[in-house]
């Protein structure tokens, strides 16, 4: 983290909400980090870590003084590099939305030192093999460490149908905010959908969908400098006025005055 803080300014403020299109992971070795991710605060301390996925936005804090690492790897590195069981659970860190960012786990400063040892070691043999290995071990006891996971292997084929509609949404919301067109793409009645959402999130399909929206669109206003029709147009809408109404509905802002906290 040193290293990264003394190269700014890099491409964008750090301190200022961006988008990611990798994985990241923070892990803290010293002091306490206050760290900013889809307009939640986490504070962090030594052995602690937090899961940042593509397409979240998160923020450093200028405040914070702490020692640690940001570890960065692509779903490419994963697919290449680590083992075809291992990444289907390793999904489950950031393709569900049950999923915890934040963990515990003194080891963490561990996996950073070794991956150093293997890059600086003399034998480049199935270097990057090697490290993959680490990562996927890694990765697996933050899966295990998920305090949803109780819930995901409750009943395996209602999270089965829960996860395929969360991928659903994520996919093509901006097509449809009708929970009844995702019931009919999944085969299932509208009915059961809402049922297996509320036993998952305790939230009806419709709410889950529009907390995707209105989470894409706090993501889009604060880390883009996209107009307001425009963020409109990729969530979806025909009518800025109706993009307006909605979001100031589940936020109580609008987004002029959403956006206005991330000058």
């Amino acid at each position: 983290m040193d290293e990264l803080f003394a190269q700014h300014p890099i491409n964008h403020d750090p301190y200022k909400p961006h988008r990611l299109d990798f994985f990241a992971i923070l892990i803290i070795n010293q002091g306490k980090a206050c760290h900013h991710l889809d307009f939640t605060t986490y504070v962090l301390r030594q052995g602690d870590c937090l899961v940042i996925s593509p397409g979240q936005v998160h923020a450093f804090d200028l405040q914070s003084t702490y020692k640690g690492h940001l570890l960065l790897f692509t779903e490419a590195f994963l697919l290449k590099y680590v083992a075809q069981s291992a990444c289907a659970k390793i999904a489950q860190l950031y393709k569900c939305p049950l999923s915890l960012s934040f963990f515990s786990l003194p080891e963490s400063s561990k996996l950073v030192t070794t991956i150093n040892e293997v890059l600086i070691d003399t034998e480049k043999f199935a270097q990057t093999d090697i490290i993959g290995a680490h990562l996927s071990i890694y990765l697996l006891k933050l899966v295990r460490l998920n305090q949803t996971q109780a819930l995901v292997y409750r009943d395996g084929s209602n999270y089965e149908l829960f996860n395929r509609f969360n991928q659903q949404v994520t996919q093509y919301f901006h097509q449809s905010r009708n929970a009844k067109d995702y019931a009919l793409e999944l085969a299932v009645s509208y009915k059961h959908l809402n049922e297996i959402c509320k036993q998952f999130t305790q939230k009806t399909a419709k709410a889950f969908i529009d907390d995707v929206v209105v989470l894409e669109a706090q993501r889009q206003l604060s880390s883009t400098t996209n107009s307001i029709k425009e963020i409109a147009f990729a969530c979806g809408f025909d009518e800025p006025t109706n993009f307006l109404k909605y979001f100031k509905k589940h936020t109580g802002k609008t987004p002029a005055d959403f956006r206005a906290k991330y000058p």
